[in-house]
């Protein structure tokens, strides 16, 4: 104890005696305390790139549990579609996300749950007086709430306890499985576990917006829960399944697995199974979750989505499967080149590093769109003395590399193409809206290819009217590369552009009152997105704005029309309504009138031609009765009313919507009527309104061949036959099934004032080709029908005159059934029976054709035989061919050349094997418009002449019934569909 009191004396001793010793020592410290921190600050130090998102993980959309639970969850499901698409497999997608207690999660990783000790020293910890305070709070509200229920007001619910802190948060496993491309199996770990490593990369159309993809999931589980993640995946043909379990290492950037190893793959499955667990909030971001996962099935109709949510409380389960309506998916984004007005500085000096080209005329031609040889020859010429053709391009020095960027700025280039891009598609998002939303109306445009900066865009619109799960006024959809954006909407071109610069009213639509679904897609190989989370497109980029202006304005012109249609419609239907309240009140007056008349005495001199006095002589033998004036009047009430329709169809432009426009400029039809008379200097010419009435007018005019967009041809068929003038149509009868049945029962109700009843033929020359006519005899010698084949390989390319018209692109069916009706006419002329039923498969391969362009379908006829038609629209090695095979022999049709004419070579195999083969030249629009004339004739001569029953527009109806059967049952996925009877 003394030797340590002395010391402790002598260490108190030698601080005392100076007050400047004793000051002079902590000042030292400070120095180099102050030095070292300057040392230290000095240190250059790095930051991998998982651990700079990880430090900024807000900037991938993961600012919070519920924001990140939702981020994940959909850079899976892009991925995923990514995958299947690349190797052109409608996606079949599942996603689950099952809840995961904290007490669940304790148990999982190990964790013993403790009960607490120190209640003050937790967040969510309650005083005597906080308590208080809220449970008088709560004795006030509730004697609010009695009150207001006792006066009959609305009772509210009572507000939510909120957590303060996050230590209620969850914890959920997120699993997506798709049928994609699968990952190789020794790429796994760096695909999935290095940050900025991946295979999109490059000048292309992506989904993604950084990069990320589920690395980012990996990096927010890492932080959240420490869990590695798992991955199943597969590729086609591959025998085994690989699985790895991986997390990463945050600081170096690279995969840190902790399993790899190869499994069997009993099922032939391929694609990916990505699970993850994270800490989320299912609660504040349910309706962002649902809400992006109906917008993904809108833009992508051609995939299937099963989302799953699993709970431990069984009411907070959920289930819901997005099916798929079609089959047509759009193509695969091209990567590009960039364009010379894009690049900088930084993006030359790369591509000078990366490029294979040895001189700089090759580098220009070959580095860069839309740069020719003769065009980079000009641009070397114009960049100075220093530069030659043949120079080596990696000798450039700096200077040159600012000259050529400062002329590349400067020079004028073509813009380049849209053919990198890939749209969903028209067709797909008109069928997404209807699939998902069950609008009244919808009306959809694509534009064409358009630039900014040197990238190509595509602006796709869409805007429906009315339909399910949609709120009163705007309901904006926004999709930039065919995925959905949620968030940060106001700011948005598209917003601003449907909230401002589009008049509603003057398309007819109440931007309030209505339920207006606006629907917008841009697609790029660059978009230029907007603040750091990138979730939503400026509104300063002239072009953009423009362009999306332009498709809105498009889709409101079309809904304009068929609003005002709508209108008119609904009209006609108040008035027929109200006429029909009157008539039994006019029939009686008229009949009490007669009545009081016909008891007259008999006048002296007679008062009444004879065909009054005929009908009071009716009156008085009651074969007249109020009964007979109460038809005669609902008959007239629905012929007027059939009138006003169709005149204001044809005054309105609606017979026209073939065009975009509603109707055709006068300046088209005189150059038509030019044309006409080129061709025959003697011909009459008349066109619009006052023309048509003209014609109908004109009883010189006995016949009239209605030809013309199949949009329209029926209208005005049943016009002309109103007008006692006979017509024979262009085929197809009708655009649908439904439209040919309301057409026929209004041809049919036409009163009897002609001495005749015009003929209504359509004209399909299939049915009077001698090459059909003679097999359906020759078929009577080759015994019962096995089975039957029908293989059309079209060649509908752009060397068709018919390529391009627009009517057929707009047709329901598109060429499928514009084309088709022939084939299908041919096949019901040569077996002689009706198609029963059908079942189909189409698809959409050939992307300049309207969708589809291929169909397959078995049917069975009426007689019990089956067979199969095969169609391609577009084929390279055309064929057109009907075979039938019986029990004695086989006939079959085939199109072909003999002799330098086009026909048709019939071939017939007997039961003895022998076989005979005749060539039949076309002439069957000769022989069809044969007996059209023929039929006028006698029609006119005897009223009661049975027209040709070949070119009956009831055959012409029966051939649509079944390739609208076979259309139908192509998008039931093969289902058994009936054809219609008619």
């Amino acid at each position: 104890m003394d030797a340590s009191g002395d010391s402790a004396a002598g260490a108190t001793k030698r601080k005392a005696p100076s007050a400047a010793a004793a000051g002079s020592k902590p000042k030292g410290k400070a120095t180099s305390k102050a030095s070292a921190t300057a040392k230290e600050s000095s240190l250059l130090k790095q930051k991998s790139p998982a651990e700079f998102f990880a430090e900024n993980k807000n900037i991938a959309g993961f600012d919070n549990p519920g924001k990140s639970l939702y981020t994940t969850m959909r850079e899976l499901v892009e991925n995923a579609l990514d995958s299947a698409e690349s190797i052109s497999v409608i996606p079949d997608i599942e996603i689950t996300l099952e809840e995961i207690t904290k007490n669940k999660f304790n148990t999982m990783i190990g964790l013993v749950d403790r009960d607490r000790i120190d209640e003050e020293l937790y967040d969510d910890f309650e005083s005597t007086k906080a308590r208080e305070k809220r449970l008088a709070k709560e004795a006030r509200f509730q004697e609010t709430q009695a009150k207001n229920a006792a006066l009959g007001k609305k009772v509210k619910e009572a507000p939510a306890a909120r957590g303060k802190g996050r230590g209620d948060a969850a914890f959920f496993r997120v699993t997506c499985k798709d049928n994609g491309r699968g990952m190789p199996h020794d790429d796994i770990p760096n695909m999935l576990g290095r940050v900025l490593s991946g295979t999109k990369y490059g000048l292309r159309q992506t989904r993604g917006k950084f990069g990320l993809g589920a690395k980012m999931a990996l990096i927010w589980s890492k932080m959240s829960t420490g869990l590695p993640i798992e991955i199943k995946s597969s590729m086609k043909g591959q025998k085994f399944i690989s699985f790895c379990r991986l997390d990463i290492d945050i600081h170096k950037n690279v995969p840190h697995v902790h399993l790899h190893e190869k499994r069997e793959n009993k099922d032939h499955w391929h694609g990916a199974e990505i699970q993850v667990i994270i800490e989320g909030n299912w609660t504040t971001h349910r309706s962002k979750i649902l809400h992006y996962m109906r917008q993904m099935a809108v833009i992508t109709p051609y995939a299937q989505f099963l989302f799953r949510f699993l709970s431990d409380s069984a009411d907070k389960n959920l289930t819901i499967q997005f099916a798929r309506r079609t089959d047509v998916m759009p193509p695969i984004p091209l990567q590009t080149k960039h364009h010379p007005s894009a690049v900088d500085l930084l993006l030359i000096k790369r591509l000078i590093t990366e490029t294979t080209k040895q001189n700089l005329l090759q580098f220009l031609q070959h580095e860069f769109v839309n740069i020719s040889k003769s065009h980079a020859e000009r641009l070397i010429g114009e960049m100075g003395p220093d530069f030659s053709a043949k120079m080596t391009v990696k000798s450039l020095t700096s200077q040159q590399l600012v000259r050529i960027h400062q002329l590349f700025r400067q020079a004028k280039f073509d813009d380049p193409s849209g053919n990198c891009l890939s749209p969903a598609g028209e067709y797909n998002l008109r069928l997404g809206i209807i699939k998902e939303l069950h609008p009244d109306l919808v009306a959809t445009h694509a534009s064409s290819p358009q630039v900014f900066e040197g990238h190509p865009f595509i602006v796709e619109a869409g805007i429906s009217i009315g339909g399910k799960d949609v709120k009163h006024g705007l309901n904006i959809f926004r999709y930039a590369n065919r995925i959905p954006l949620l968030f940060e909407q106001g700011a948005d071109v598209i917003t601003r552009t449907a909230l401002k610069r589009i008049n509603w009213s003057s398309y007819k639509i109440n931007q309030q009152q209505d339920k207006i679904g606006v629907f917008v897609s841009i697609v790029s190989t660059k978009i230029p997105f907007k603040g750091t989370g990138k979730e939503y497109i400026g509104d300063d980029i002239t072009e953009i704005s423009s362009a999306v202006q332009s498709a809105l304005k498009q889709c409101c012109l079309q809904l304009k029309s068929k609003i005002v249609k709508k209108l008119q419609a609904r009209e006609r239907q108040d008035r027929k309504r109200n006429l029909n309240r009157y008539i039994p009140d006019v029939a009686r007056a008229i009949m009490d009138t007669l009545g009081e008349i016909a008891d007259e005495s008999p006048p002296k001199r007679p008062r009444y031609d004879k065909e009054d006095e005929e009908l009071l002589e009716k009156v008085n033998s009651q074969e007249v009765t109020e009964m007979t004036f109460r038809d005669c009047l609902t008959q007239h009430v629905e012929q007027v009313d059939y009138e006003m329709a169709l005149e204001y169809a044809m005054q309105s432009g609606e017979a026209l919507e073939c065009f975009h426009k509603g109707e055709i400029p006068l300046e088209s039809a005189a150059a038509a009527a030019e044309l006409a008379r080129d061709f025959a200097p003697e011909i009459e010419c008349r066109w619009g309104d006052a023309g048509l009435e003209e014609i109908m007018a004109d009883r010189s005019i006995a016949g009239v061949a209605v030809v013309l967009a199949g949009q329209v041809q029926v209208e005005l068929s049943l016009k002309m036959l109103k007008a006692g003038k006979h017509v024979i149509q262009e085929k197809p009868a009708s655009e649908s099934t439904t439209e040919a049945e309301t057409a026929l029962s209004v041809y049919n109700s036409f009163p009897s004032q002609f001495p005749y009843k015009p003929i209504w033929a359509l004209a399909e020359n299939y049915r009077f080709e001698p090459a059909f006519v003679e097999s359906r005899k020759l078929m009577n010698d080759i015994g019962d029908m096995m089975n039957i084949q029908v293989i059309i390989e079209g060649s509908m390319n752009s060397s068709n005159p018919y390529f391009n018209s627009s009517w057929r692109r707009n047709f329901v069916g598109g060429f499928i059934l514009d084309m088709g009706v022939h084939f299908i006419a041919g096949l019901r002329m040569l077996v002689g029976s009706e198609i029963a039923t059908v079942s189909s498969i189409s698809r959409h391969v050939d992307k300049a054709l309207p969708p589809p362009d291929n169909i397959c379908s078995l049917f069975q006829l009426e007689n019990g035989c089956a067979g199969v038609f095969v169609f391609a629209v577009n084929s390279r090695s055309p064929k057109i061919l009907w075979r039938v095979d019986g029990t004695k022999g086989t006939v079959q049709i085939e199109r072909g050349i003999d002799s330098g004419k086009h026909g048709y070579q019939v071939l017939f195999s007997s039961e003895n094997a022998q076989c005979q083969k005749t060539f039949y030249p076309f002439c069957g629009v000769n022989e069809e418009l044969k007996a059209f004339v023929h039929d006028i004739l006698q029609a006119n001569k005897d009223g009661g002449h049975k027209a040709e029953p070949r070119s009956s527009y009831v055959e012409g109806a029966r051939d649509v019934a079944v390739l609208e059967a076979m259309l139908e049952s192509s998008a039931k996925q093969g289902a058994l569909v009936q054809v219609k009877k008619l």
